[in-house]
C-alpha cells in the first residue's frame, strides 16, 4: 500500500531528499506534466491527482513501492520527525503491481544497484 504524508507535515522537506525513487514532491507541484516519463507504468484509468496537496510535500502513489527490496521500513516514515508519512488507504497497489513500479523505475534510476 503506498504512503502519504498528513496534514501535520510542516514541510521539512527530508522525505524528498531520502526518498530513494523521487516519489515525493512539494505542494502544488505537478509531476505528471513536469516528467511524463514515469506514465509508462501507470495505467490511464489509475491516474487521478488527488493525492496532490496545496498545503504540504505529497508521496506519488504511482511511483511508491514502500522502499521494499531497499529498506525494512519506507525511508520517509523513518526520517520525519513528526511522523507525517501513513498508509494511504485510498491509493491501494497489489503486491505484484508495486513490483512491476518498482522495475520500471530501477530502469529510471541505473546508478542505483539494490539488490
Amino acid at each position: 500500500m503506498p504512503l502519504r504524508i498528513s496534514d501535520i507535515c510542516n514541510n521539512c522537506g527530508l522525505c524528498e531528499i531520502y526518498c530513494p525513487y523521487e516519489a515525493i514532491y512539494p505542494r502544488n507541484y505537478n509531476w505528471r506534466r513536469l516528467e511524463p516519463k514515469y506514465l509508462s507504468f501507470c495505467e490511464d484509468n489509475s491516474l487521478r491527482d488527488d493525492f496532490i496537496s496545496e498545503d504540504h510535500f505529497y508521496i506519488v502513489p504511482y511511483k511508491c513501492t514502500e522502499c521494499r527490496g531497499i529498506y525494512d521500513v519506507p525511508r520517509c516514515m523513518q526520517i520525519c520527525p513528526l511522523s507525517a508519512v501513513v498508509f494511504d488507504e485510498n491509493h491501494i497497489i497489489e503486491d505484484r503491481k508495486a513490483a512491476e513500479i518498482k522495475k520500471s523505475l530501477d530502469r529510471y534510476h541505473p546508478w542505483r544497484n539494490w539488490e
